[in-house]
């Protein structure tokens, strides 16, 4: 029997039960109340008329989850439940679907987006009632006297939900865990074309890097372990060469990430951050945009992106993106070309029932530094040869089949395929190098790398409300199951040169010749099950309390050695309060987890217990501007226990793993904590911002070697972000960003590297002289600051950021 059998039996039974609530509880208790309401009310032959109770019931936030149903039906059922006064022709909605509603709004907000994608408008009368009007048809003439733009969504610098922390959808004043959201305009103002730039907009994240790409991203002193596509995880290797490093935001809506342990989301990693890529997905109207961007170091980009009804009725949908990018570096011999292609097909099978298909490919072909340079050479350095490359063809393929039932209830399959095939010819330097002569580092021969790896995750959940003690509650529960198959080959240099990094010549070194290259013994297969569980009880109207918990079992095996280790039954749970002070302001609280197996054993032979990270967290949240406007602070502890130490007193070898010199013990602790302060969204109606301010402290708690000392001294104790974005009028808009951090170091006290505190300025303004056709211009580092970005030793490692450099864009929408 699989050791997930019984959990598995518990899982489908709940799935069960979530679909016999479907079947026959309403979602929320107001839904009966609304139905109780609207079955009392009166209405004549030539109209329809719901009463209301106060007119501040329309400012209400609120959370719903409505699927596509009769317009009217929709429309009268929200109206009656909050007590509205809404009088309409029922002509006027006749034959119509209502859009999809998934978020926290007020009512005259969720009507408003009830009749998305038709041709009414909400009337609000400013005395507590409302009616519905036809909205006539502009013709190309007097497009110039509208201030919309079309079909875009309006410039948003927050999200107003966020599925990341829970996988319900919940607002971020409703989420009890910091979260952000890089939105798509974020992306587009800051020209941030991929993951790695767009990160290093977010409060918390920093990086380290092992070469011109492979970066390994942190969050409140931990590296991040896991990446996930629409909420499906994906490990983060450090072989892979491209799961991460370089992938572009062309494919993506947004970008979110929740800060601190989130082992309900992913199972196993570090309680760092879970980092949510969203897709692009296929929109109701035509809508598309064609883009060329050129810039500093032959930087030169092309992107396409084209979305819209593929049949009349527009039940089949699809999209199509596409970009090339071709540019140099400020490094001597450096460069990158991308290719990307995105394809994504919606069906309503029924008008219940949706399925989605997309396949992504990015081929990346880089001329490659492997290590990156030492310390304190210039910025150009580049000690990588010159026939060296490191070229990645990634392909993601995805599923998702959901249906909604009357009551809206949900039940959704999603499934990810990614293939990596990644090649680096390279070779690496070794030595201690002095910087006075530039003497004392030698360079091996060529070396070849290719590394298959293969991942595939599979997740099926239903989610839906239910009412207990005349509370409106909501639950979601399911089960995953994801594996991995890693298996890199190479051919290795092993003679050295030595060289002086001021007079050496990256020609000299002939490449490697191909010959059958071996397979490596860092091969390995890992898979990962789990049954998971959360609910949202609404104990009373303030205060809102989440619970969760994931079982999962985690196995690993190398394939070509003796390794071979497994994790059974490990618990991650999860629980969090809100407590609503007024209508803007909420406290919340929160503690998750989230475990990682380590290959040490003790001196009986047992391996020991995976690391787990906890997490602590208090704040408060605000809502401004209805939902435009969000704004965190939070405090925030969490303890890494269970850290294998040398045991120094053991016997030696290790007679339960007689491979290790010393057995391993579990008593490490390593303890981070800081202030997150957080503010994104609409200042006013022409200024979006996006602000973030840091402070960490990460230290060894118990530890043989380094009791006391600081944990991760690659990490700045305060990190600052800041975005803006001013529209100056219907043409013009103005911009800019601003990154600061203070003093990071690394290495020991005879031989430390560090890079002070500094910061970066960038600016950005646009034009739009028609509705279709805009230009923007973006200064990045305004002032020219020489920084590291990324730290590693006195001898590689070392990553500057770019200098000063100008980007235009030119775009046409569709």
């Amino acid at each position: 029997m699989s050791r997930l059998e019984p959990y598995r039996g518990l899982a489908l039974g709940s799935l069960t039960m979530a679909l016999s609530l479907s079947m026959s509880t309403p979602a929320i208790a107001e839904s009966t109340h609304a139905e109780n309401t609207l079955a009392e009310s009166s209405a004549s032959e030539d109209s329809v008329s719901i009463q209301h109770n106060t007119v501040t019931q329309a400012d209400r936030m609120a959370h719903y989850q409505l699927s596509s149903g009769p317009l009217g039906q929709r429309l009268n059922q929200l109206a009656a439940q909050h007590g509205l006064a809404l009088s309409y022709d029922p002509s006027l909605t006749q034959g119509l679907q209502s859009a999809p509603l998934e978020g926290r709004y007020t009512p005259r907000q969720a009507m408003a987006q009830l009749l998305r994608h038709t041709d009414l408008q909400l009337v609000d009368h400013h005395d507590g009632t409302f009616s519905l009007k036809t909205v006539p048809n502009t013709s190309p003439q007097n497009l110039d006297t509208m201030t919309v733009t079309g079909s875009r969504t309006p410039a948003r610098y927050t999200a107003e939900s966020t599925s990341a922390a829970t996988k319900m959808s919940l607002s971020m004043r409703e989420t009890p865990q910091a979260v952000s959201v890089i939105t798509q305009q974020q992306l587009e103002d800051q020209g941030l074309d991929n993951i790695e730039d767009a990160l290093l907009t977010t409060p918390g994240i920093t990086l380290t890097k092992a070469g011109s790409s492979r970066p390994t991203f942190y969050a409140r002193g931990f590296s991040v372990s896991n990446i996930s596509y629409d909420n499906v995880p994906t490990s983060i290797s450090n072989f892979a060469f491209g799961l991460i490093d370089g992938v572009d935001t062309a494919v993506f809506d947004r970008v979110e990430i929740v800060r601190g342990a989130s082992g309900l989301m992913q199972g196993t990693g570090n309680p760092s951050a879970y980092i949510n890529l969203v897709r692009k997905r296929p929109t109701h109207e035509f809508q598309g945009y064609v883009q060329g961007q050129a810039g500093r170091w032959d930087n030169q980009r092309g992107e396409l992106d084209i979305s819209g009804p593929l049949t009349a009725g527009g039940q089949v949908r699809g999209r199509l993106v596409a970009a090339y990018q071709d540019h140099d570096s400020f490094m001597e011999d450096m460069g990158e070309r991308k290719r990307v292609f995105y394809g994504i097909l919606e069906a309503d099978l029924t008008p219940q029932t949706l399925l989605s298909l997309s396949v992504t490919q990015q081929k990346t072909d880089r001329d490659n530094s492997w290590g990156l340079q030492p310390y304190g050479l210039s910025r150009s350095s580049n000690l990588s040869p010159e026939w060296a490359y490191n070229d990645t063809d990634n392909r993601f393929y995805s599923l998702e089949l959901s249906h909604h039932f009357s009551n809206d209830w949900k039940i959704q399959f999603s499934a990810n395929h990614i293939t990596s095939d990644a090649d680096f010819v390279g070779t690496y330097y070794a030595g201690d190098l002095d910087l006075s002569t530039g003497d004392g580092l030698s360079i091996y021969d060529g070396s070849i790398y290719h590394n298959d790896e293969k991942q595939t995750g599979l997740d099926l959940f239903a989610t839906g409300g239910f009412t207990l003690a005349g509370q409106a509650h909501e639950l979601l529960v399911g089960i995953d199951h994801r594996w991995r198959d890693f298996t890199p080959w190479g051919q290795y240099g092993l003679a050295s040169h030595p060289i002086n990094v001021y007079t050496w010549d990256n020609s000299t070194l002939p490449a490697p010749e191909r010959g059958k290259l071996s397979r490596g013994n860092w091969d390995y297969h890992d898979k990962q099950s789990s049954v998971y569980a959360t609910a949202r009880w609404h104990l009373s109207d303030p205060l809102s309390l989440i619970t969760g918990a994931r079982v999962t079992d985690w196995d690993y095996e190398q394939h070509t050695g003796t390794s071979h280790y497994e994790v059974d039954h490990e618990i991650t749970p999860f629980i969090g309060a809100i407590y609503d002070l007024n209508a803007q302001y909420s406290l919340y609280g929160s503690y998750t987890s989230i475990f990682e197996p380590q290959n040490a054993y003790d001196i009986n032979g047992d391996l020991l217990d995976p690391i787990e990270g906890h997490s602590y967290e208090v704040g408060i949240k605000g809502e401004f501007n209805d939902g435009l406007l969000n704004a965190t602070l939070a405090l925030y502890r969490i303890d890494q226990v269970n850290r294998a130490q040398t045991d120094y007193d053991g016997p030696s070898p290790c007679p339960g793993n007689p491979t290790s010199t010393y057995c391993s013990e579990d008593s490490g602790k390593v303890r981070s904590q800081g202030i997150e302060l957080e503010l994104s969204g609409q200042l006013t109606p022409a200024t979006q911002a996006s602000f973030g301010y840091t402070f960490n402290r990460n230290q060894y708690e118990k530890d043989a070697e380094n009791k006391g000392d600081t944990f991760n001294t690659q990490l700045p104790k305060h990190l600052l972000r800041l975005s803006l974005r001013h529209e100056l009028n219907a043409q013009w808009v103005v911009g800019g960003s601003l990154q600061a951090q203070s003093r990071i170091y690394e290495g020991s006290a005879s031989r430390t590297v560090e890079q002070s505190g500094y910061y970066v300025a960038n600016l950005m303004a646009g034009w739009a002289p028609t509705e279709q056709l805009s230009f923007r211009v973006n200064l990045n580092n305004l002032f020219d600051r020489e920084y590291y970005e990324a730290l590693g030793s006195a001898n590689s490692l070392n990553a500057y950021g770019n200098p000063r450099n100008l980007l235009l864009t030119a775009r046409y929408e569709l």
